[in-house]
C-alpha cells in the first residue's frame, strides 16, 4: 500500500489498468482505451483509469479500493507529479505516456543532469514537436501491480487534442515516419543512455 502521502499536496496520480473494463472507482476520474503502443500494445493495460492529479489522501483511498477489489487491475500505480508543462486540458482526447529510467550505473550527479534535461529541454521538446498542449513529468512512488514489465522510475504523461492524437496515433503504427525530419539536442549520458519501458497511446473513452 503506498504510505506517507502528504494529504494536503495535489500533485498525486493513481493508475488503475485492466484488460476487460475500466475499473470503476469513487470521486473524479477519467477513462482511457489503449490504441498503440511500443514495443507492443500489450505492454501496457487495454483500460486505463486515471485519478489525479489530486491529494496524496484521495490518492492512496484509490489504490486500496482498487487492489481489494473484484476488478483484478493489472496496473495499479502511484505517482508523484514533479514537473508540469503548459496548459492541462479539461477532457484531454488522448494521453501519450512514455515510460523510462536514467542510465544504469547513474550517480547522483548523472541523475541530477538526467533530470535537468528531462524537465527542461525534452518535454517541452516533445510538446512542441507533437502539438501537445501540456505535460507532465511523473515520478513512481509506488507500484502496487505492475505484473507486465518492471514499473519504470518516472513517467512523461502528454495531454492531447483530437488533432494531435489521431497524428501520435498514425506515427506508433507506421514508426518509419515518427522520427523523420526531427532533430532534437543531444542530453547529458545518464539520458542517451536512458532504457525506456513503453511508449502507450490511450484514447478517451466515450
Amino acid at each position: 500500500m503506498p504510505a506517507h502521502l502528504p494529504i494536503s499536496s495535489d500533485r498525486y496520480w493513481c493508475w488503475i489498468g485492466a484488460d476487460t473494463s475500466p475499473v470503476q472507482v469513487d470521486g473524479s476520474h477519467s477513462a482511457y482505451e489503449l490504441v498503440a503502443g511500443e514495443p507492443t500494445a500489450a505492454a501496457g493495460p487495454r483500460w486505463l483509469t486515471v485519478v489525479g492529479p489530486t491529494t496524496g489522501e484521495a490518492v492512496a483511498a484509490t489504490a486500496r479500493a482498487a487492489d481489494g477489489s473484484d476488478d483484478r487491475p493489472v496496473w495499479n500505480l502511484v505517482w508523484t507529479q514533479i514537473a508540469l508543462h503548459g496548459v492541462p486540458l479539461v477532457e484531454p482526447a488522448f494521453l501519450f505516456v512514455v515510460g523510462m529510467d536514467a542510465g544504469p550505473d547513474s550517480d547522483a550527479g548523472a541523475r541530477a543532469e538526467f533530470d535537468r534535461y528531462y524537465t527542461s529541454v525534452h518535454v517541452p521538446e516533445v510538446m512542441a514537436t507533437g502539438g501537445y498542449p501540456a505535460g507532465f513529468r511523473l515520478r513512481r512512488h509506488a507500484a502496487i501491480t505492475c505484473p507486465r514489465l518492471s514499473c519504470p522510475e518516472f513517467c512523461a504523461v502528454y495531454e492531447a487534442g483530437e488533432n494531435a492524437g489521431k497524428r501520435k496515433l498514425a506515427s506508433l503504427r507506421n514508426p518509419a515516419t515518427s522520427t523523420a525530419g526531427r532533430t532534437r539536442e543531444a542530453g547529458p549520458p545518464a539520458w542517451e543512455h536512458r532504457v525506456r519501458s513503453w511508449r502507450l497511446l490511450y484514447r478517451r473513452a466515450a
